[in-house]
């Protein structure tokens, strides 16, 4: 069985090497697509081919440093029986991400490909292997023929301006009770200090790690032949029965990189792909996160909603349900409304997910962008901090905590939210108090979820260091030592400079 690498290109200079040499190993073929490159993205692969082609030709110094700190060993004792021939095709671009998808994978197709393994220039492979990847596929095809696809684990690496400001201030400031809420009531983003942090993967990338955040994603991405992408942006491939996790991890830091202009250019690819398709709620989400991400959260706004709405459409047996009521606690499957929640209805009928080692039959489950949309929609609301986006975050955190019960990621946004909330009225919500506590406790009730897509932390040192800001907060230094102590095992600084200053009182 043939597993092909497939990856579209333009001007990935700075990572393209990295990638290529991170992946390599667990393949057979490798195809490119430039679509229109003016730096030395071209010269990089035959760089790289040659490095194959010649007996381990060393590469130019300028990249040497690219292949010390791939995360793989070398590709001569990683690679499979065969080393990995590289086809590269010029794709003229018109304007439609999926055409060239499509074209990667019909030649690659062409070349002999059972098994598609669909990569960005700037993600890594971390973990996996050819042996593993290969018996992954063999076997899922033995079961289900060419109707499967597969998810792997990606890292997505973030700065965060607030890491820094914290870490230099928190030390300072901890026997300062008003600067200890304002640490608690401002952390409404997760931060993840990435020195010695026990919990996280080791990065696969060079900079500096002093103020970084990290989430996990599971990407769709691998796949039998036949398969096709559709979307002109954010493309997506054709639905199977069965998909599930396979045995890879990436890491992926292009959000790290600024000045690439991606944000105004994909929004305005969802605006135009929104005018041909204005009811596929799928679109709403990704409109909305890139205007979140373009700090433009007000104009967010009408988008976030209209995806709710779906979402709620879906959920409740009356399409008419207005926030704050209660929702079933199943999806209503058999509901036929025309609106847009029969994008996210035709995905829950299509993203079955099996734990394919116990051989358990598929079950239908929402696809995981409907939990990310709501998150980034109460984040979103929370920012925002009007009176009425706080009372409308409160209801919907209501109405949807019935689909979050086992969510670390949506526990901690409460305890951030019910912080702010409460004291921007302490006077009427005073009540609520306790649940900030409750809400990073039961952070920690579930714990880490490795194998979910999430914010690494929010199950172990980030709850348990807003514990202890909450705890010495009310002056309960005991209790604050405790959960600060638990944080810093994981190797959390902010945790350790919180501790040293309360040795002082």
């Amino acid at each position: 069985m043939k597993i092909a690498l497939s990856l579209i290109v333009k001007n990935e200079q700075r990572s393209l090497l990295r990638c290529l040499l991170a992946a390599a190993p667990l393949v057979d073929l490798i195809v490119i697509a430039d679509t229109g490159s003016t730096d030395r993205t071209k010269e990089i692969i035959e760089e790289f081919r040659r490095h194959f082609d010649d007996n381990d030709a060393p590469l130019p110094e300028s990249h040497s440093k690219s292949l010390s700190e791939s995360p793989s060993e070398s590709p001569s004792e990683t690679h499979g029986p065969n080393r990995p021939p590289v086809q590269v095709y010029d794709f003229p671009w018109c304007n439609d991400f999926s055409a060239a998808r499509n074209f990667t994978l019909e030649r690659a197709e062409e070349l002999g490909a059972d098994i598609h393994f669909v990569l960005d220039a700037d993600e890594y492979v971390l973990s996996g292997s050819y042996d593993s990847l290969h018996e992954f596929a063999v076997r899922m095809t033995s079961k289900y023929d060419n109707d499967w696809a597969a998810m792997f684990i990606r890292n997505d690496w973030y700065r965060d301006t607030q890491a820094s400001q914290h870490a230099t201030s928190s030390g300072q400031s901890s026997q300062n009770s008003s600067k200890c809420l304002d640490d608690l009531r401002t952390r409404n983003t997760p931060v993840v200090e990435t020195s010695d942090c026990v919990c996280k993967p080791e990065s696969t990338f060079d900079m500096d790690k002093s103020a970084l955040r990290c989430s996990r994603e599971l990407c769709e991405r691998i796949f039998p032949k036949g398969t096709r992408y559709s979307g002109i942006i954010h493309e997506q491939p054709t639905k199977h029965s069965i998909c599930v996790q396979a045995p890879v991890i990436a890491d992926h830091d292009g959000y790290l990189h600024d000045g690439l202009g991606k944000g105004e250019r994909n929004l305005q690819y969802l605006l135009q792909a929104l005018e041909n398709d204005p009811e596929d709620s799928y679109l709403q989400y990704q409109t909305a996160i890139t205007l979140r991400n373009l700090k433009r959260l007000s104009e967010s706004l009408p988008y976030f909603e209209k995806f709710f709405a779906a979402v709620t459409e879906l959920l409740s047996n009356d399409p008419q349900m207005e926030l704050g009521a209660e929702a079933s606690n199943s999806p209503d499957q058999n509901n036929n409304s025309q609106s847009n929640a029969g994008q996210i209805k035709n995905d829950l009928t299509n993203s079955g997910r099996v734990d394919d080692s116990q051989n358990n039959a598929a079950k239908p489950s929402l696809p995981v962008y409907i939990f990310d949309g709501i998150l980034r929609y109460l984040y979103t609301l929370m920012e925002i901090g009007t009176d009425a986006t706080l009372n409308r975050a409160e209801k919907i955190i209501g109405l949807t905590s019935d689909l979050f019960a086992d969510s670390t990621d949506f526990y901690f946004f409460c305890g951030n939210f019910y912080t702010k909330y409460i004291l921007q009225d302490l006077e009427h919500r005073s009540s609520r108090l306790p649940m900030i506590e409750q809400c990073y406790q039961a952070c920690l009730a579930i714990g880490e979820q490795p194998d979910r897509a999430g914010v690494a932390g929010t199950g172990s040192f980030l709850a348990a260091y807003n514990l202890g800001i909450w705890y010495e907060l009310n002056k309960q230094n005991e209790k604050a030592r405790e959960f600060y102590s638990l944080a810093a095992k994981y190797g959390y600084e902010p945790a350790k400079e919180r501790m040293n200053g309360l040795s002082h009182k």
